[in-house]
């Protein structure tokens, strides 16, 4: 190869050529302009008019799960019992309330008479009657039935009790001493599920395929001869008991482990299978039926599923964590639904898991609770108490606990009921700002908060940073609103950065609210150069005292080939420096015709440096 500056000005493509010196130019060809960042869900633009850009979030409802910021109203989990449902604001979730520790435990519960009423299926369960204290207070509770039961059931007229191996009992109060027998005989069936339609009150049968149903208020037509029941309803065939009933769009609709069959009153009680699961049998499929928002909803294995009569999709949350083995949700039951929201429980896949308290508005999920952290017990109720607004729940652990979480009558805003002790933390997505690996300089983070005080009450959000999946390092702590800027105490420099706002409060009526956070930053590209330059082609010309033993469209030729290559092409430039580039661009000027009819040219060559 060539040597510049003894026989040639620059190498490219491995052939050494003279240039017009007074012509070389390098600079700088990476991209360096500021922009507005628009976030996903937003209408409006976040614009910097300096040097640094803005990455926005200003709302997390879309939920859990997203370790890549891919959606600006996601986040990727929260700990403790952080509230990311409302539009626009995260903030501290409503505090359960423990009601009633050392009891057997509680399976389901309902409202009659203005009262609540518990059942559980162990022998010293029974039925138990809640009575409610002040705000925020356990309330007390009294057994008004013994034994185990299998079901609680009310339709408005009275309350029936569906003992183990024993024969359904009525009230019409649902006091202590108020019951009494009910239907046409004394057979003892274990009823298990129910659910009225079409005017009629449907039973299932434990560990059966049977559907038994009665037209009186008072259950008196109800027949409890099991399979010799003249009116009873098969659904498919025997080996397997319904496991959940509901109505849904005009009919009833019963589930087993392996399918969803319809029992349609103008088909003559006959059940016909619309779902059919055989080869996903579980004992968890359709532990939990629930008409909620014009679909049913249920699990299948470790994942739940809506069905809206014609279309069956997976609406499962996303895993928790973004390298394996993945922590992930599964063992969804307990489902219940109250206005925007269906909740269930769900336990992580880990070996010590946590079972939880989800809520899903049909976009995005969100995690309220955590009643069992320990890998211990299992959540054994999840019911809505729509006289008193409580979301009550029960732990069957060691020790049993059975507690309630407030819910406000006219809005889905957390209650002011606020843990004033714990860690209660929001972890953003992470950002790359759209550029994997492009290095970035932050300088601050804007904070957008409602109710941050350092005071009376203390209400503030300490804010954390991460930098290409390293530890957490604390920023600063937002104890001002409506707005507070934290300052990194010098730039800092990533390829991702990713948030963790850890929110406290030391009054159990106020809680800090963020409502936006905005990174200022810069990008840091690698740098890369790009170089022009006048080639001179010429047959025998002298420039400079070097001569050239090539004409011009040898020269030219030369430089399209280099031109046309796919793959970049080596160069030395004038300084006898090596480099890899791509040529972006040749155009060509002629300078003079020669006595010898030859025109000499000026070849214009763009380079863009690679790498």
């Amino acid at each position: 190869m060539a040597i510049v500056g003894i026989d040639c000005d620059v190498v490219l493509n491995d052939i050494p050529y003279r240039i017009d010196i007074s012509s070389w130019t390098r600079r700088d060809v990476v991209d360096f302009a500021p922009r507005g960042a628009t976030p996903a869900g937003a209408s409006i633009a976040f614009s910097e008019l300096g040097l640094f850009q803005t990455l926005s979030q200003v709302d997390f409802r879309h939920g859990f799960g997203f370790h890549r910021f891919t959606d600006g109203m996601a986040y990727e989990r929260t700990a403790g019992s952080i509230d990311t449902r409302q539009p626009d604001l995260a903030m501290l979730m409503t505090q359960p309330v423990s009601s009633e520790t050392g009891e057997s435990i509680k399976d389901g519960g309902i409202n009659f008479g203005g009262s609540w009423y518990t059942w559980g299926s162990e022998s010293g369960s029974g039925v138990r009657k809640f009575t409610p204290g002040g705000a925020g207070e356990a309330g007390s509770w009294a057994s008004v039935y013994s034994g185990a039961i299998n079901n609680l059931m009310t339709n408005g007229t009275n309350i029936f009790v569906s003992p183990t191996s024993a024969r359904i009992q009525k009230s019409a109060s649902g006091g202590t001493d108020t019951w009494s027998d009910s239907g046409i005989d004394a057979a003892s069936i274990d009823y298990d599920n129910s659910a009225i339609h079409g005017g009629y009150v449907w039973f299932t049968e434990r560990g059966k395929h049977f559907l038994h149903y009665a037209s009186q208020d008072d259950l008196s037509d109800l027949e409890g001869g099991g399979a010799a029941d003249t009116a009873v309803v098969k659904v498919g065939p025997p080996g397997k008991g319904v496991q959940a009933m509901t109505s849904f769009s005009n009919a009833l609709y019963a589930a087993r482990d392996d399918g969803l069959w319809i029992v349609n009153n103008d088909e003559g009680f006959i059940a016909r299978r619309v779902l059919n699961f055989s080869t996903e049998v579980h004992s968890d499929n359709f532990n939990s039926l629930v008409n909620w928002m014009g679909a049913l909803w249920f699990p299948i294995r470790h994942r739940v599923y809506r069905w809206t009569g014609a279309t069956l999709l997976d609406v499962s949350p996303p895993r928790l964590t973004d390298t394996f083995p993945f922590t992930q949700y599964g063992n969804f039951k307990n489902f219940t639904a109250r206005g925007a929201f269906l909740y269930c429980s769900a336990r992580t896949n880990e070996s010590t898991y946590t079972e939880s308290i989800l809520a899903y508005d049909g976009v995005g999920w969100h995690k309220l609770y955590d009643p069992i952290t320990d890998g211990s017990g299992t959540i054994s109720m999840l019911a809505i108490d729509t006289d008193n607004d409580f979301l009550w729940y029960n732990v069957d652990a060691a020790s049993d606990v059975t507690g309630y979480i407030e819910l406000q009558s006219l809005t889905e805003l957390p209650h002011a009921n606020f843990k004033t002790s714990g860690t209660h933390s929001l972890f953003t997505s992470y950002h790359t700002m759209g550029f994997e690996r492009v290095t970035k300089s932050a300088r601050e983070i804007m904070l957008e908060t409602d109710n941050c005080s350092a005071s009376s009450p203390a209400t503030t959000i300490v804010v954390k940073y991460s930098l290409d999946d390293g530890g957490f390092a604390t920023l600063g702590t937002v104890n001002s609103s409506p707005t507070q800027v934290l300052q990194f105490s010098s730039s800092v420099e990533f390829k991702k950065i990713q948030l963790q706002f850890d929110m406290s409060t030391d009054d159990t009526d106020h809680s800090p609210a963020l409502k936006g956070y905005h990174i200022k930053y810069i990008m840091r590209p690698d740098v890369a150069y790009g170089y022009s330059f006048d080639i001179i082609a010429a047959s025998d010309g002298t420039y400079a005292g070097l001569g050239s033993n090539k004409d011009a469209e040898d020269i030219i030729g030369e430089i399209q080939t280099a031109r046309a290559s796919t793959a970049p092409v080596a160069f030395t430039t004038v300084l006898n420096e090596s480099k890899t580039v791509y040529v972006s661009s040749v155009s060509e000027v002629a300078r003079a015709r020669h006595e010898d009819n030859d025109v000499e040219h000026r070849v214009r060559v763009s380079l863009v440096e690679v790498g």
